[in-house]
């Protein structure tokens, strides 16, 4: 089985998995094309909306592979959002190629900061506070 090698320098991008990415295992890496009695039920779960529900892992079977030899968008995606995530603190998720690539067999992830492209005035904050359904000084 070929380890797959991922180079993080800043997690500030959001990759995310499209597809069907549960292939069919050869017998090499898992027994569960035999008979169902000689899987040994593994502990990982796979959820999203092109996996059967229910569907349980064979320990030892191959569920996900990419080597990045390149960026294959058949199985990732760039999420485009923000102010959210579940969070909901602020962060903005966006597809830039200069935020991921691939190289020597590695994804490469790299932030972006808002300030070099757009300039430090971009972003402000305050407050509004309504008391009495209208707004108050501080």
């Amino acid at each position: 089985m070929q380890l797959v090698r991922v180079q993080l320098l800043i997690g500030s991008l959001l990759l995310a998995t499209v597809g069907d990415w549960v292939e069919a295992v050869d017998e090499s890496t898992s027994t569960a094309s035999t008979a169902q009695s000689e899987c040994v039920r593994s502990v990982t779960t796979a959820s999203g909306s092109l996996i059967d529900r229910g569907r349980t892992f064979c320990s030892g079977e191959l569920i996900f592979e990419d080597n990045f030899d390149f960026f294959d968008f058949e199985k990732w995606e760039h999420e485009n959002t923000l102010a959210g995530g579940g969070n909901w603190e602020f962060q903005w998720y966006t597809n830039n190629r200069s935020n991921s690539f691939v190289e020597d067999g590695a994804l490469n992830i790299r932030p972006t900061l808002t300030a070099d492209q757009f300039g430090l005035d971009f972003m402000t904050s305050g407050t509004l506070s309504l008391q009495g359904s209208y707004p108050t000084d501080h």
